[in-house]
């Protein structure tokens, strides 16, 4: 069973991988795409583990949760990379009463490059917990198999 269900998984992270590609324009470098199918691999293996079955089984197991669960993780996926937001102007306008001069083009883009890195450091933790919690989760389901 532990078989079947990484070669399911896996043919389904890579189907939906390249569906990943597709939706954001086939501009995604390679290197991104290999973290890509991880997530989406381990969340889906993970998740659909602990989920309530789904579907007729197969070979098995139930190919429906598994399915379920790679939907979830790649449109939390795709939520979650869908574009730079533009940086916030209105915090410099917030302050009622004080004379504010406008932002040069060096502070824009340095206020820009700011929130582009607060985003990488925290997509990478959320990525690493991510991570740690589905092989928990895939190594508490092997290694403490319910009852049935």
């Amino acid at each position: 069973m532990f078989l079947a269900e990484f070669l399911f998984v896996f043919l389904l992270a890579l189907l939906f991988t390249a569906f990943f590609a597709f939706a954001r324009g086939w501009q995604t470098p390679w290197p991104e795409l290999v973290w890509v199918f991880m997530i989406l691999m381990l969340g889906a293996w993970a998740l659909g583990l602990w989920l309530r079955p789904i579907g007729p089984p197969m070979l098995g197991f139930y190919w429906g949760s598994f399915l379920a669960a790679i939907v979830v993780v790649l449109l939390l996926l795709l939520t979650a990379l869908s574009g730079p937001r533009p940086v916030r102007r209105q915090r410099r306008e917030e302050l009622e009463g004080v004379e504010i001069r406008p932002m040069t083009p060096a502070e824009e883009r340095l206020e820009q490059e700011e929130a582009e890195a607060n985003a990488a450091t925290f997509f990478g933790v959320v990525f690493w917990v991510l991570i740690v919690f589905a092989l928990v989760a895939l190594l508490t389901h092997y290694t403490f198999p319910g009852p049935g």
